[in-house]
């Protein structure tokens, strides 16, 4: 039985502070008026405060409702009538101005002292969510040819298809699931069934993508025959699954047409990535940053602090997961490029030792850096060189148990027609790798686990690592064997930079630190939540911010009014509304003054593909800093463009 509350403690001081949500009470009689509600929903909605809210409500919450949504959210209260479950429903709420916004409630009803039953809802804003939705959908039913996903299992069951694949086929989406019991398998013509099923089985086996040719029964009985290329991967739950593009080749005199619509399928696919990431790695940006402010707080307790650690390390392998499974993505698609810049070896030193150094600390293993004799400095991709050398260390430390140890020793290292040659190795003492294991260990999403322990690993580590040897002509094999450790030969051979300098490597050593405090800067960010962590971030270093624009034309207007040399560098934030980052940092750098030439402009930005940060050099920025933001990085960064 359901306990009863008493109604007067049920208020808008109740809620407020105790959700990070819209937290509403309404009664279901009469006309599902307004009980309570917090700040955060009417913050949500644009009014100041919970009086507000009621008065434009005009006596029902329903007056909110967008209208094409009210019938059912009328439908669902009344259904919902006596019973106590909590139970979810998505609909459209008109906010002050007139705007509707898209909003998640998840709902349960109570019974007050006197009987009477009341809805105690939290709300949460998905209209941007929404909105992507609607993009992607608007996108691939427009799109020339079929687009569908499927779950890989042994029914193959449909979890999306694009409007133009019905089309093409004669069916409305009822005809189609019913006739093809809503089935993949299915759907592929009888005798083409068994050989198709096997072809893809055996593609996948090698490779994340597949591709085949079948018939499919259109609505008025004849076959088109289709050109299917699908590509294996994981939805939104984890469950594994294949996102596919079918043309129809059926007359051969459309071979060219569907090469066209293959194309624009795989720059819908590419756009989609690169939107998926720009969006996901905002959210991330605020859990990452919330996160480490918050551990920084004096007095957390060692409960909060355990859990806070734990969302630190699960964000930060969600963000290489998506950063791991972007490259793969640009590797098969073939758009991965290699940027060469002079590096100097005292960097990439730095650089072993700063990883090694935190991933070794919490497993209390030993790790040695013999680096040989070579003091040159190479033209590489620092980027992608580091990358092939911090996974190949990580994958060591992680499968090291606590007291082992793990090295990384430079041999055989001379100069060759202007081009150093260097063998390195990574050797460690940890749990080793079968034989069958390392048959398949170049795969996609393939991983070992010796021990049966589930280990932070995508599966996709040795894969890019792989391909940005053979990217760079190198060569790469292992020796290994359960619990006998593993050894990784890596040899490359790279250009000799121009114009050498002396460089001491004997020893590692720190950079000197410079003092932040005081320094002046300008951020330009429109998302709240964002200026909010790079506030906190800087004013930790007891750094000034001067100004804070929320488009680039503020940007560009606030420097421009600003004293000559008053400001030490600016954040640019790239989407911007009105003028975007790119933009506002070329106008600065236009400017006939003397500093606009001078002051460091730094990107902070979700574009995190390499084309994205050569588009801010080219804007005139100095760095290209991508969230979620690391605080070294950042004050490491601003030490290094202000001290320069």
């Amino acid at each position: 039985m359901e306990k009863k509350i008493n109604v007067t403690e049920v208020n808008s001081a109740f809620w407020d502070g105790l959700f990070p949500a819209g937290c509403l009470v309404t009664s279901i009689y009469p006309k599902f008026s307004i009980i309570s509600a917090n700040d955060e929903m009417a913050g949500m909605m644009g009014y100041k405060d919970a009086n507000e809210v009621k008065e434009a409500s005009a006596g029902s919450m329903l007056n909110f409702v967008y209208p094409d949504d009210r019938e059912r959210i009328m439908r669902e209260g009344a259904e919902r009538n006596g019973c106590f479950d909590v139970y979810e429903i998505d609909y459209r709420i008109m906010c002050k101005g007139g705007r509707y916004r898209w909003v998640r409630q998840r709902s349960r009803h109570i019974l007050t002292e006197d009987g009477n039953e009341l809805i105690i809802a939290t709300y949460m804003d998905i209209t941007e969510k929404k909105e992507t939705a609607y993009l992607f959908k608007a996108l691939t039913d427009n799109l020339p040819g079929g687009i569908f996903s499927y779950l890989d299992n042994d029914t193959g069951e449909f979890l999306y298809i694009n409007a133009n694949f019905y089309r093409i086929l004669g069916y409305t989406a009822e005809e189609f699931r019913a006739k093809f019991h809503n089935s993949f398998n299915e759907l592929i013509y009888e005798e083409d069934r068994e050989r198709v099923l096997r072809e893809i089985k055996e593609q996948i086996e090698v490779s994340a993508y597949d591709k085949c040719e079948y018939r499919i029964q259109k609505k008025d009985g004849s076959l088109m025959w289709v050109s299917d290329a699908g590509h294996r991967t994981v939805d939104a739950d984890g469950n594994p699954c294949f996102y596919v593009v079918v043309i129809d080749i059926t007359e051969s005199q459309l071979l060219s047409d569907a090469l066209n619509e293959a194309r624009l399928a795989n720059s819908a696919k590419n756009q989609f990535l690169s939107r998926m990431s720009h969006d996901v790695r905002t959210p991330m940006n605020a859990i990452i940053g919330l996160t480490a402010l918050a551990l920084d707080e004096p007095d957390v307790s060692c409960s909060v602090q355990d859990d806070l650690e734990k969302i630190a390390n699960s964000s930060q392998y969600l963000l290489s997961l998506i950063n791991d499974i972007l490259d793969v993505s640009r590797i098969e698609s073939g758009k991965m490029e290699l940027h060469p810049v002079k590096y100097l070896f005292a960097e990439f030193k730095q650089t072993i030792f700063t990883v090694a150094e935190t991933l070794t600390k919490q497993k209390d293993i030993e790790f040695v850096f013999r680096p040989g004799t070579t003091e040159l400095a190479v033209m590489v991709d620092k980027l992608r060189f580091n990358q092939i050398f911090i996974n190949l260390l990580s994958n060591a430390i992680k499968f090291t148990p606590q007291g082992g140890k793990v090295e990384i020793a430079v041999k055989n290292n001379y100069v060759d027609n202007n081009n150093l040659k260097c063998d390195f190795v990574v050797r460690d003492n940890g749990i080793g790798m079968s034989g069958d294991f390392m048959k398949i260990m170049y795969e996609p999403f393939t991983q070992a686990d010796e021990t049966g322990n589930i280990n932070n690993s995508s599966g996709l580590g040795l894969t890019i690592v792989r391909s940005l040897v053979d990217m760079m002509g190198g060569s790469i094999r292992f020796e290994s064997a359960p619990g006998k450790g593993t050894t990784v030969f890596l040899s490359l051979s790279m250009p000799v930079a121009k114009d050498q300098e002396p460089v001491k490597t004997d020893e590692y050593c720190a950079d000197n630190e410079f003092s932040l405090k005081g320094k002046t800067v300008m951020v330009a960010e429109d998302n709240p939540l964002n200026m909010e962590i790079i506030r906190r971030l800087l004013e930790k270093k007891g750094i000034i911010i001067m100004y804070e624009a929320i488009n680039g034309q503020e940007a560009v207007d606030a420097f421009r009014a600003a004293p000559e040399g008053s400001i030490n560098a600016v954040f640019m934030d790239i989407r911007m509304p009105i003028m975007n980052g790119l933009e506002a940092a070329s106008a600065i750098r236009k400017m006939d003054r003397k500093d606009a030439a001078s002051v460091p402009i730094i990107a902070l930005t979700a574009n995190a593909y390499e084309e994205d940060r050569q588009k801010s050099l080219n804007a005139g920025m100095n760095e290209h800093l991508t969230k979620p933001l690391d605080p070294a990085l950042l004050y490491s960064v601003l030490e290094k463009c202000i001290y320069n």
